[in-house]
């Protein structure tokens, strides 16, 4: 994923006037993904699936990238974001392909991850997360405070009918 494609999950909340658990949670309802982006090299720890936890964990230097959250991740996040924290320690996936065979396959790496700043989103992902919570000013009630407007407005029939000098009123979302 390109770093142009990717918003931060904390700045999207905040201009939607909703918390980063709602984001999150709307996201997950969806079945869409939850990355970090990894702005400079960092450190993890190889995490193995259906092995006990090793004495002696592997190391894994992560990249500058962007990276998906796995699935059980999204949970401790969730988690983490319930309590209010700010630091988290979360697997991400990080694809591989093999160059000779074409063999693709990714690897489990646990990082230590600054949420309001590593957090993303993909930006095709917002038709999924919750309106703005702001108010917007009546564009007709000067001063009035409220998120649509219904306007009747008289139209021809003759567009719709042929028959001329009748009007229909109909109602209009502004």
């Amino acid at each position: 994923m390109i770093d142009t494609e990717i918003s931060n999950l904390f700045k999207v909340a905040k201009s939607r006037g909703i918390k980063p658990i709602d984001v999150l949670e709307a996201l997950e309802n969806n079945g869409r993904q939850i990355y970090l982006s990894i702005k400079e090299e960092l450190l993890g720890l190889m995490v193995f699936e259906g092995i006990k936890e090793n004495d002696d964990p592997s190391t894994f230097s992560v990249k500058k990238n962007v990276y998906p959250i796995t699935p059980e991740s999204r949970v401790e996040l969730w988690e983490a974001l319930d309590r209010g924290e700010e630091q988290a320690d979360l697997n991400i996936r990080i694809s591989w392909e093999s160059s000779p065979n074409k063999i693709k396959d990714h690897w489990i790496v646990r990082v230590s991850v600054d949420l309001p700043s590593m957090l993303a989103i993909d930006y095709q992902d917002y038709c999924f997360l919750p309106q703005s919570l702001k108010t917007v000013s009546d564009p007709i009630l000067p001063g009035s405070q409220t998120k649509s407007t219904v306007v009747q407005k008289k139209v021809s029939t003759s567009k719709a009918t042929g028959r001329k000098g009748k009007t229909n009123p109909e109602l209009h979302k502004i």
